[in-house]
């Protein structure tokens, strides 16, 4: 009698189907080992005591489309802070002149996206970005301002120096270091002639510590675009003027770069005493040098890093400080001294250089006085 065998490709489908379920249960084990072992291992965050382990939280965060000292050690601090919590972070940079790749554009894409958290950085908000804070608000996606502060908005918290506080200080240099003089304010301008909310509570607090006091004059605000050459431009058009200006203040470090150049092509440098922004070896240079009597850092580096930790303890269920203030550096010419090019140091760089970032750096003060 004939016997009926199957076919021999069901056979070998049969036994392909066989190994290939073997394998697969294999793979499941030893990954799950793997992982196990993984968490053993991984370091845990002192702050917070929670395991480092693969991201567990996407956070969206939303800058200006600059390539400026600030931002870039904004952004420094914002990835260092990141990388210690492993967290996922997602930077975009944002034009406000374009349509498609406006802050707006990116937050609503954030928003769309369910991150677990928005950091934003903004110039100039505007109607829409408010009604996509209330959008965030609504799907419990917590958004933290930094730098400049949204408090009618539905924001979660805000990361950042108290501009209006920094104004007092700037006013309390003034008082400190000269006795009587007419002073030039030279501010970032926004879009337009509109003063962004920044330069608005930075003037109220110079003109509220310097009300009454007839000795000084604080002359209207010049506005800088900001760029490369602005700051010298403005500073030549004050030279050439009608005003007789004893100290001129800068609120951007291309602005403070700007001012040193135009006095020095003038032949003068020390008629004109310098309250100076940021930190860089440039400025520090001419601090050094007795240039620049002053300088002014709101710690970016601080506010990115502090912003990140902020939403994470958002995200976390801890308590967080709101607002939060790093607080500010002012660094005086008198505490530097300038090495000659020719030593040990790099050619130029003073002998105390520090960055914001290192944790020797100058000491912090507080924002309702200086500290002689």
């Amino acid at each position: 009698m004939q016997q009926n065998h199957p076919p021999y490709y069901l056979v070998g489908t049969l036994l392909f189907g066989a190994a290939f379920i073997a394998c697969t249960v294999l793979f499941i084990i030893l990954t799950t080992q793997a992982r196990g072992l993984f968490r053993s291992r991984a370091p845990e965050d002192q702050t917070s005591g929670v395991e480092s382990a693969a991201p567990s939280s996407h956070l969206a965060a939303i800058l200006p489309d600059d390539s400026s000292s600030f931002s870039e050690s904004l952004e420094t601090g914002m990835r260092a802070r990141a990388q210690e919590l492993n967290l996922l972070l997602e930077i975009r940079r944002a034009k406000p002149e374009d349509q498609e790749l406006n802050a707006a554009f990116y937050l609503k894409n954030a928003i769309l996206s369910r991150v677990d958290a928005i950091l934003l950085y903004l110039i100039d908000p505007n109607p829409t970005i408010m009604d996509l804070i209330e959008e965030a608000w609504q799907l419990e996606i917590p958004v933290i301002t930094m730098v400049n502060d949204l408090p009618q908005s539905r924001r979660s918290a805000f990361v950042g120096p108290n501009s209006y506080q920094l104004g007092v200080v700037t006013a309390t240099i003034i008082r400190q270091s000269w006795q009587s003089g007419t002073i030039g304010l030279i501010l970032n301008q926004a879009q337009g002639e509109d003063l962004n909310q920044h330069n608005e509570l930075l003037l109220q607090g110079i003109n509220a510590s310097l009300f009454g006091i007839d000795r000084y004059t604080l002359l209207p605000p010049f506005l800088s675009p900001g760029d490369q050459l602005s700051g010298e431009l403005v500073m030549q058009e004050i030279l050439q003027g009608d005003h007789l200006v004893d100290i001129i203040v800068s609120t951007n470090p291309k602005d403070t770069l700007g001012i040193i150049q135009s006095l020095t092509e003038n032949n003068m440098v020390g008629d004109i005493g310098i309250i100076g922004y940021d930190m860089s070896g440039d400025l520090e240079r001419y601090l050094a040098r007795r240039i620049v009597h002053a300088s002014l850092n709101r710690l970016p580096w601080h506010v990115g890093y502090r912003s990140v930790h902020t939403a994470f303890q958002m995200k976390t269920g801890q308590d967080y400080e709101n607002p939060l203030d790093p607080g500010i550096i002012i660094q005086f010419a008198r505490d530097l001294q300038y090495t000659n090019p020719s030593e040990d140091s790099e050619p130029g760089e003073p002998s105390s250089s520090r960055s914001p970032e290192s944790p020797d750096q100058p000491e912090e003060i507080s924002l309702s006085g200086v500290r002689q």
